[in-house]
């Protein structure tokens, strides 16, 4: 009898999740952006300005920010550049398995950036966690400049 509860209380909070997991899987027409970035790098203060704007003008986008300088954001950037053999360099975004690392402007990285958001549209969408178990990335462009994580080169935030 005990044991027969056991089961049916898993059975029950497995039945509750599975719905959550389908759900990632299916095609949305939301579209999830990735964004690994630090305060003091300007470039990554430019590209969540563009985000930023760009959430207001289309209403369909969810972006997710990993802040480098909190401990778990900072393991999953170091994985991520290990995984695809990046430079230690932010800003890096992530829009349908597809790396963008660096931002220069709204009219260059931000209309790479416009395109792949709607290339996405109606695709699966895939967290962090989905993103490195499957592998890692279908491509790895460089999209601008970006800031050295040792800090080195122009990119404090004035």
């Amino acid at each position: 009898m005990f044991l027969k509860k056991i089961f049916l209380s898993v059975f029950a909070s497995l039945s509750l999740f599975a719905p959550l997991a389908q759900a990632i899987e299916q095609p949305t027409d939301i579209v999830r952006i990735e964004v690994f970035e630090r305060q003091d790098c300007t470039h990554c203060q430019d590209e969540k300005a563009f985000l930023n704007e760009l959430t207001k003008e289309r209403g369909d986008l969810i972006v997710v920010y990993h802040d480098i300088a909190e401990k778990i954001h900072k393991k999953h950037f170091i994985e991520l550049t290990e995984l695809e053999g990046l430079p230690k360099v932010t800003p890096i975004t992530i829009i349908d398995g597809v790396i963008l690392q660096g931002f220069g402007s709204a009219e260059t990285t931000g209309e790479t950036i416009r395109k792949l958001v709607e290339a996405t549209k109606g695709k699966p969408q895939h967290t962090f966690e989905e993103f490195i178990a499957m592998g890692g990335s279908k491509s790895v462009e460089i999209a601008g400049e970006g800031c050295e994580l040792d800090g080195a080169g122009d990119c404090a935030v004035s």
